[in-house]
C-alpha cells in the first residue's frame, strides 16, 4: 500500500507572506498598503507623544512649549486641581491619529481598535505609567446607550479591556453609568461642555476603597474624566488615575 504523502508544514513567516500578498494590510489612517496592521511610515511620522508636551497633572497638551517639559504643571491645575490624582495621555490628538480614531468610531473594525490599543500601551509603558498596584481596577468612561447601539461598541471600553489584559488587572466596564443621554460635544463652547457633563455620572459602590484607572479614548477639555472621577470618589474609590489614548491640544 502506498502511504499518503504528508502535508507540507509551512513556516509562519511564509503563511504571513502569502496572506499579505493576497490581502495586504492597510494603514488604519490613510489606507495605504503596508506589511502589517498599523500605520504607514508617513502617518507614524505625524504622531506626537504627549508626555513631554502636556501638563503632568491633567494631560492637557500644549504644542507651543519651548521644549520637552515632563514636569510642567498648567495654570488651570494650579488654580483648580482636578478630582483625579493624575491623568496621562499617550499622544496629542491630531494628524493621522485623529483620522484613524474618527474612522474607528464611525466605522468600527476590531483590528483598528487593536492597533490603537497597542499604540496607547507603548506610550504608557515608555513612561512607566503602566506600573499600577495589582489591586487597581480598570474602568472605562461609559458611552450613552444610543451611541453604543449606533456604533456597536464603546471605544473607551475596548481600550480599557486591552489595558487590563496587558497589566493583568480587573476591568469593570459597568461600574460607571450615565444618568441621561448626553448630546454630542461637537461645536460646543468650553462652558457648554462643562454644563453638559456636570453630575451626569453615577458609580457603583463595588469600587469602594479601590484604586481606579479610568480610561477614555480622547480627552478634549478634561471635563468628562473629571466628572467621572468625581462620581467614582463619591462612591468610595480610594484614588482615581486617568489614561487616555489622545488629548486635544489646548487652543488658548
Amino acid at each position: 500500500m502506498r502511504l499518503a504523502r504528508p502535508l507540507r508544514r509551512y513556516e509562519p513567516n511564509m503563511i504571513t507572506y502569502i496572506l499579505n500578498a493576497l490581502w495586504p494590510s492597510l494603514c488604519i489612517s490613510c489606507d495605504e498598503p503596508i506589511d502589517e496592521p498599523g500605520l504607514c511610515r508617513t502617518c507614524r511620522g505625524t504622531l506626537v507623544p504627549a508626555a513631554d508636551v502636556s501638563c503632568s497633572h491633567c494631560a492637557n497638551v500644549f504644542l507651543n512649549l519651548p521644549g520637552p517639559s515632563p514636569n510642567y504643571r498648567c495654570g488651570r491645575c494650579l488654580l483648580v486641581p482636578p478630582k483625579y490624582h493624575q491623568c496621562r495621555a499617550a499622544y496629542a490628538y491630531g494628524g493621522a491619529l485623529r483620522d484613524a480614531i474618527v474612522k474607528w468610531k464611525n466605522h468600527p473594525r476590531p483590528e483598528v481598535g487593536n492597533v490603537l490599543s497597542r499604540l496607547m500601551l507603548s506610550q504608557l509603558d515608555a513612561k512607566s505609567w503602566s506600573q499600577r498596584p495589582h489591586d487597581t481596577v480598570v474602568v472605562p468612561v461609559p458611552t450613552s446607550f444610543r451611541r453604543s447601539v449606533k456604533r456597536g461598541f464603546n471605544p473607551a471600553g475596548q481600550l480599557a479591556r486591552a489595558l487590563a489584559r496587558e497589566l493583568d488587572l480587573e476591568c469593570h466596564p459597568s461600574v460607571l453609568t450615565l444618568k441621561m443621554h448626553l448630546q454630542s460635544s461637537r461645536g460646543l463652547t468650553r462652558g457648554q461642555r462643562r454644563h453638559r457633563v456636570a453630575q451626569r455620572f453615577t458609580a457603583s459602590r463595588v469600587i469602594a476603597t479601590k484604586n481606579i484607572l479610568l480610561v477614555d479614548d480622547v480627552r478634549t477639555t478634561g471635563k468628562t474624566v473629571n466628572e467621572a472621577s468625581r462620581a467614582l470618589l463619591r462612591a468610595g474609590a480610594a484614588r482615581v488615575d486617568v489614561a487616555v489614548l489622545a488629548a486635544v491640544p489646548d487652543q488658548a
